[in-house]
């Protein structure tokens, strides 16, 4: 229990808490973490992502990296390689932090065609002026993660990476296409009426991103490794 601007916070506890792990000899309380908690909800927040065209740009130039990183490490360990993800992904590491000059160079490369094939939606999305929710987020990132896969796979197969397939990766760009038309659809229904256009905004949503489904299923569902896929 502790008091904060004249409030106070109660956290109920079983006898077996109190003498078992002697919380209250050791004047200790267990909070658990968010991973151990039964209710998806708990710990929740409702975050929305809105910033300048810089943000939006580093946004998506570190989510690129992590994504190659990743994919990087199935190329040499293989496929089977076995790793927890989230660990192993460089969240935390700065734009030009690279283990030698070589990666950093080749990164560059794929990067550069990455930004050449995603550079329009990418700015389509930073004009925004109303902010971008967790869930539409998501939706764009899950739309380009299939494209980005594609570019970074084509040039590990170009430099002998790894081994070609016998399939030629897909270059249908029309799913950035129609993430622009939402991203400004979405734009003008928010500053039309907020509250009258939210269900119109929750519909056009799910259209968008069944469509988005189909294509990119059709076109993409083969790509491997599989444990990459959104």
């Amino acid at each position: 229990m502790s008091e904060q601007n004249n409030k106070i916070f109660y956290r109920l506890r079983s006898l077996k808490s109190i003498f078992k792990y002697k919380e209250l000899e050791n004047q200790e309380i267990y909070f658990a973490s968010l991973d151990e908690l039964n209710d998806p909800m708990e710990g929740f927040r409702n975050i929305v992502f809105k910033g300048d065209k810089i943000v939006w740009q580093n946004l998506f130039r570190h989510y690129f990296k992590c994504l190659e990183w990743i994919c990087r490490a199935y190329a040499l360990g293989g496929e089977k390689f076995e790793c927890k993800i989230s660990d192993f992904i460089p969240l935390y590491a700065e734009a030009r932090d690279f283990p030698t000059p070589m990666y950093r160079e080749s990164f560059d490369k794929i990067y550069q065609e990455f930004i050449q094939v995603c550079g329009k939606t990418i700015k389509a999305i930073s004009r925004r002026t109303t902010a971008v929710s967790r869930k539409e987020l998501l939706f764009y990132l899950s739309t380009i993660h299939y494209i980005a896969l594609g570019i970074i796979q084509r040039y590990y197969i170009e430099q002998g990476f790894i081994e070609y397939r016998g399939f030629d990766y897909p270059k249908n760009t029309q799913p950035l296409a129609m993430v622009i038309t939402m991203v400004d659809n979405i734009e003008k229904l928010i500053n039309e009426n907020k509250e009258q256009n939210k269900d119109i905004l929750r519909d056009l949503f799910d259209v968008y991103k069944n469509i988005m489904q189909i294509i990119c299923a059709y076109e993409y569902s083969y790509m491997l490794p599989m444990n990459i896929l959104i």
